[in-house]
């Protein structure tokens, strides 16, 4: 009888945070967001956007060159970044739909820098730290996961956003396999610790 009555220590209390926690997240995610742009640039209208902002132009105007080759060749490649800058500027005009999306684009990053070092069991310091890490290229983390630098040009493009992701999923995945084994916590953790950066 007395196993079915559960003992007050053995219940689970989640704590919230308090408000001041998310204040100083949203903060710390803002700085590093900031550094990335100082130290990355925003540009607009060079590099490869001298490709991708005609096949906007063609998105948001089906008018706009018909039957350029160069746009038909490019209407497929990144698709969906291109209909994303479109949407954005229908609404905002081109060149701030391009600086808005560099924001957002740095501000996602620095985000799911904060993430992966949250459930890395990281304190929000090291997380800070690891963000000005990055967005100085400290050593070999300019590196991306291909030719790709791993936070990206001055001129916004789907890596940056890609790069956002896998560490997002690096994240759900860490955080999935926790909760299987202490030994698997300790091999994921050092295994990121070795590539965090690129």
């Amino acid at each position: 009888m007395d196993s079915l009555i559960a003992s007050p220590l053995s219940i689970e209390v989640k704590t919230k945070n308090p408000p001041i926690h998310y204040f100083l997240l949203g903060l710390t995610t803002l700085g590093i967001a900031v550094l990335l742009a100082v130290f990355n640039g925003i540009s607009v209208g060079y590099s490869n956007h001298s490709g991708l902002l005609p096949v906007v132009r063609r998105i948001v105007d089906l008018t706009y060159l018909p039957g350029d080759f160069n746009i038909t060749m490019r209407l497929y490649h990144h698709r969906g970044f291109a209909h994303l800058v479109a949407a954005f500027t229908s609404v905002f005009g081109e060149d701030r739909a391009l600086i808005v999306l560099s924001v957002l684009s740095l501000v996602l990053l620095a985000g799911a820098i904060l993430y992966l070092c949250r459930v890395l069991k990281l304190t929000l310091t090291w997380g800070a730290l690891a963000g000005a890490f990055i967005a100085l290229r400290v050593i070999w983390s300019g590196f991306g996961i291909e030719v790709n630098d791993f936070i990206g040009n001055p001129e916004v493009q789907p890596p940056i956003f890609a790069h956002a992701l896998i560490l997002i999923g690096l994240a759900a995945l860490i955080r999935h396999r926790s909760h299987d084994s202490p030994a698997n916590w300790t091999h994921i953790r050092a295994a990121v610790g070795a590539v965090l950066p690129g």
